[in-house]
C-alpha cells in the first residue's frame, strides 16, 4: 500500500475550515494580476467585451436622456416623467430613434434642447 488512495489529497483538503480560504494563505485564489481580465480593481468592465468601460457624459453635455436622465435633469421622479409622457405633456420632447429593418427603437429618449424650452414655457409671468 505505497499508493496513497485516489481521494486522499481532496479528503485532506476538506478537513480545513469550511468556507472560502482567506487571502494570504496558500489556499486562497490567485492574486488579480495572475487573473483572466484581473486589471485594476478600480476600472469597471463591460460584461460583453471585457474591456473597460466609458464612464457616461454629464447629463448636460448629452443632447437625447432616457427616462431616469430625464428626470435627474428635471429633478423629478421617473415615475412623474413616464405619467407626463403618457398624458402627452412631454410629447413636444420625445425622440424616436430609428432601429434596424425600419422598425424604432423601444426605448423612449426625450431631447435636451425640446425639454429646456417647455421648461421656459411652464414659468409663471413675474
Amino acid at each position: 500500500m505505497s499508493d496513497p488512495l485516489p481521494l486522499a489529497a481532496a479528503a485532506q483538503r476538506l478537513r480545513g475550515r469550511p468556507g472560502r480560504p482567506r487571502l494570504g494563505t496558500d489556499r486562497a485564489q490567485t492574486p488579480a494580476a495572475a487573473r483572466v481580465n484581473g486589471g485594476p480593481a478600480s476600472r469597471s468592465q463591460d460584461s460583453q467585451s471585457g474591456r473597460p468601460e466609458r464612464p457616461p457624459a454629464p447629463i448636460n453635455q448629452r443632447r437625447l436622456l432616457d427616462v431616469r436622465g430625464t428626470a435627474e435633469y428635471l429633478s423629478l421622479g421617473a415615475d412623474t416623467i413616464r405619467e407626463l409622457d403618457a398624458s402627452g405633456v412631454l410629447s413636444a420632447a420625445r425622440v424616436k430613434v430609428p432601429g434596424g429593418r425600419g422598425q424604432d427603437l423601444r426605448s423612449v429618449r426625450f431631447d435636451r434642447e425640446a425639454l429646456d424650452r417647455l421648461v421656459a414655457g411652464w414659468r409663471a409671468p413675474a
